[in-house]
């Protein structure tokens, strides 16, 4: 059972509909898209299960499931609004998350690679997800933000230009580990910009300038590591000034695409002057009013966190403040030390890091950085997951000579899976 589980990469195809079953949405309706997202999350579960090396789970298990019990218990005393039944099981969707993370960290040579069948069919998936979510954009006259406003769908812009972030790195992650050019590369290649075109829809500031960020910090680090610099910079240069005079087109001959791009840049100017005074950006206005209540009331905030608890504070290290006082400290200190471990772990040489710990660096650090401005903790699920890969990771000896890394690792790998 095993053999035939890890053939379909239980690990990469539950990232993907996990992701992918907001677009999912779009395609097949809403009942759809929570089908393809429990699926998702049970594919990442058993990719967890079947792995033979467990490492130290119980005592991490046990730590997770204490620390999440105090913060259950904090809510239920202070009577936070968002505590609920769906509240505690996301909870515990992202608690199994974070564990099975750690499990994969132990085996992710089982998870490097996946079959060229599955990667052409979830970049079809990506494609027809895409351009029907475009469609049900222009259909129902949506040129801002506000998705929920049309009927039928229970879909946001910000979890829009989230999800299809984490697939624009999956799918860049099949893109680099595909060496020739043929279908496959190709296909993906065109999802690449479906998704690309999708997150400009949604018209999500923090998400642009999250997986902006990302993608130029994993350029600078490929550009700074290879010897072939010239080369390096036109692999990146060429493709992103097609990406540019296609979107370009798009925008000279499609108005619906013309509007959204001007929308977009309209909020980040409005953004810019809100910095210089200049002008009120609402999203950012609001986030400012938040930011003025928690350091006003910061004396009776830090013991519990906030009575009453229910605003959505858009920022990360403000909502764990604010939701669990100073007993979220600590899980504060662990993103922070992870997201210094991703850093630390990304600036290694490349060959010392396996491709699949590249991509769960990136997708750490993606949705970390967005959750500086946006998502609850319970919906940043993937955040989760690389938090556990990052714990596990931590505690992987790595081998200095290249050679012998690859033969350890690979065969202590398949001895315990054998034992």
């Amino acid at each position: 059972m095993r053999h035939y589980l890890l053939k379909i990469n239980p690990l990469i195809s539950g990232i993907f509909l996990m992701t992918w079953s907001m677009n999912a949405a779009f395609m097949f309706g809403t009942f759809a898209r929570h089908v393809f997202l429990a699926l998702g999350f049970v594919l990442i579960v058993i990719a967890g299960i079947i792995s033979p090396n467990k490492g130290n789970l119980l005592p991490f298990f046990l730590k997770s499931i204490a620390v999440y019990s105090t913060y259950i218990l904090i809510e239920l005393l202070g009577d936070h609004e968002i505590f609920g039944l769906e509240s505690i099981v996301f909870g515990w969707i992202c608690i199994i998350t974070l564990n099975v993370g750690y499990v994969i960290s132990k085996n992710f040579y089982l998870f490097e690679d996946t079959p060229k069948q599955i990667i052409i069919a979830f970049c079809i998936l990506t494609i027809f997800g895409g351009i029907l979510s475009l469609k049900y954009q222009i259909t129902h006259g949506i040129t801002g933000r506000k998705f929920d406003t049309a009927e039928g769908i229970e879909v946001h812009a910000i979890g829009i230009a989230y999800v299809n972030s984490i697939l624009l790195l999956l799918q860049i992650y099949f893109f680099t580990k595909i060496k020739t050019v043929n279908v496959t590369k190709i296909v993906t290649l065109i999802s690449i910009v479906a998704t690309i075109t999708v997150i400009l829809s949604a018209q999500s500031k923090g998400a642009i300038l999250s997986i902006g960020a990302t993608l130029g910090y994993i350029v600078f680090l490929r550009f700074k590591k290879t010897r072939h610099k010239l080369a390096h910079l036109a692999n990146i240069l060429i493709p992103t000034i097609i990406l540019l005079i296609f979107l370009g087109y798009l925008q000279s001959k499609i108005p619906f695409i013309s509007e959204k791009i001007e929308g977009l840049e309209s909020r980040f100017e409005n953004l810019w002057s809100y910095t210089s005074q200049d002008q009120v950006d609402p999203s950012a206005k609001e986030r400012g009013k938040i930011y003025y209540q928690f350091y006003e009331n910061f004396d009776q905030i830090i013991p519990m966190g906030q009575r009453g608890y229910k605003p959505y504070p858009h920022n990360i290290f403000l909502e764990i403040l604010m939701r669990w006082g100073v007993w979220g400290i600590p899980l504060l200190f662990f993103f922070v030390f992870s997201f210094y471990k991703a850093i630390k772990l990304s600036t290694k040489p490349s060959f010392y890091i396996s491709p699949l710990t590249n991509l769960m660096i990136t997708i750490f650090l993606f949705c970390f950085i967005q959750s500086w401005t946006s998502l609850s903790l319970e919906f940043n699920r993937m955040l989760w997951l690389g938090l556990g890969y990052l714990y596990g990771i931590s505690n992987f000896a790595i081998v200095k000579n290249f050679t012998k890394k690859i033969l350890v690792t690979r065969n202590l790998g398949y001895l315990n899976h054998l034992m």
